[in-house]
């Protein structure tokens, strides 16, 4: 059955859900600049791919980073909403391993978020799925927290 939702809120609520069912957003296009550099670095190409989000992403990232986890630096529910940021405007692109499941590279972008008293950097674990030209949330996770220094103040 086809459940491709309209935005990532539909997807997200969808992970939360009682009884589960697999749904996707196709969030937007692998931009260019975005092909070139992993082509050139990483030896893959990306053209024609899209990225996606899956309950299934949504719902791995929750339980083994969201708020209860064991992870010492917890995402929220609303930081889901932040992906499409984190993916258009990445900082670092990094490659990741091989996902050991399903045998696809994982590539990672990273996206340093500042707001009036932290900073927060985030990553967004991609599987390259090659036959359907996706790159899928496989994780979503916080990587670090620095406070930003305050700036000095005249007396």
């Amino acid at each position: 059955m086809e459940n491709k939702l309209q935005n990532i809120e539909d997807v997200i609520e969808a992970s939360f859900q009682k009884r589960k069912t697999y749904a996707w957003v196709d969030v937007c296009d692998v931009s260019e600049q975005t092909i070139g550099f992993v082509k050139t670095h990483y030896n893959i190409d990306l053209s024609n791919f899209k990225f996606v989000v899956e309950t299934n992403g949504i719902i791995h990232s929750w339980r083994y980073h969201g708020i209860g986890s064991q992870d010492s630096k917890p995402i929220s529910k609303s930081d889901f909403l932040l992906i499409p940021e984190i993916i258009k405007k990445y900082d670092t692109i990094t490659l990741g391993g091989i996902d050991k499941r399903h045998k696809l590279q994982i590539i990672i972008f990273s996206k340093r978020i500042v707001d009036e008293e932290i900073s927060i950097e985030f990553a967004f674990a991609s599987e390259v799925r090659v036959r359907r030209k996706k790159l899928a949330l496989q994780s979503f996770y916080k990587k670090t927290k620095y406070r930003k220094k305050k700036k000095p103040t005249k007396k």
